[in-house]
């Protein structure tokens, strides 16, 4: 009975979950790779790099606690989630091109920006989605999320030795094409509650 419960559960929040690895897939794409990629290509040592991930954190710590609020009631989460997607997406394939500190700066910005849409708002359907066993639906966002923590880095160290920019190029284009496709579904389907 237990099992047909976790089978169950698991049916009903397959997409978000699918969602949670996908964005930590991206997002450990990034901080795996970034290091490696602007000490060989843009010369960056520990203090460029410091700042880099400073602004990353910092713009997904203020949005979160001030934009998601602000969003919520607003905007559909799963609107948020695309969107999220989509400026993910776009930052990790923009770094592609931005070399100077300031530009690479503001791109990574708009990368947490997306990040900072996507994972508050997943955490908040998972746990409706699950209902009575929210703490078992956060548990396995959990684990969809170590997913992508593990093969975000798996694959981006491949394809970093393979050639330094296919990582950014490959993520950018997966989380942009997931953010395209989300919107698509939500877009017919106004009445679609959590993808």
């Amino acid at each position: 009975a237990a099992s047909t419960g976790w089978r169950e559960l698991g049916g009903k929040l397959r997409l978000l979950l699918v969602l949670s690895t996908a964005g930590q897939f991206g997002l450990a794409i990034f901080e795996g790779m970034f290091a490696l990629y602007a000490q060989e290509r843009m010369g960056y040592g520990p203090v460029q790099v410091g700042a880099v991930f400073t602004v990353c954190g910092l713009v997904m710590a203020v949005f979160q606690g001030v934009g998601v609020g602000y969003l919520s009631g607003r905007v559909r989460e799963v609107a948020q989630i695309a969107v999220g997607f989509g400026l993910m997406g776009a930052g990790i394939a923009l770094l592609l091109v931005a070399h100077r500190l300031p530009l690479v700066l503001g791109v990574v910005a708009l990368l947490a920006l997306g990040m900072a849409l996507i994972t508050p708002n997943l955490a908040a359907l998972i746990s409706t989605r699950g209902g009575a066993s929210a703490g078992a639906s956060l548990g396995m966002q959990n684990a969809a999320n170590s997913l992508g923590q593990v093969g975000g880095p798996l694959l981006g160290g491949m394809l970093f030795a393979w050639r330094a920019g296919s990582p950014f190029m490959l993520a950018g284009a997966f989380l942009v094409g997931v953010g395209l496709i989300l919107g698509w579904r939500e877009r017919p389907r106004p009445g679609l509650s959590g993808a």
